[in-house]
């Protein structure tokens, strides 16, 4: 994936993924529009630690369907 870093960490929750990503500031409200209003497929926060970085959070049934999304996506998050 172009321009991102990615991250899986294990989640409290055996069930709840954990996705960290580096995308540009201006394109975070535009991916959480994307991923919470896409059949409520993520919900999407910002990461606290770098001005760069989106904390993703998703079932792990859906693991397929968000990184097909992401990929598809790929291109226009570090713009």
């Amino acid at each position: 994936m172009t321009g991102l870093a990615r991250t899986i960490v294990a989640a409290p929750c055996p069930s709840l993924r954990l996705l960290y990503l580096r995308i540009a500031p201006s394109r975070f409200a535009w991916l959480k529009n994307i991923l919470e209003g896409y059949d409520n497929l993520a919900v999407v926060s910002r990461d606290a630690a770098t001005p760069h970085g989106a904390l993703v959070r998703y079932p792990s049934e859906r693991e397929r369907e968000i990184f097909a999304v992401l990929s598809s996506l790929a291109p226009t998050l570090w713009v």
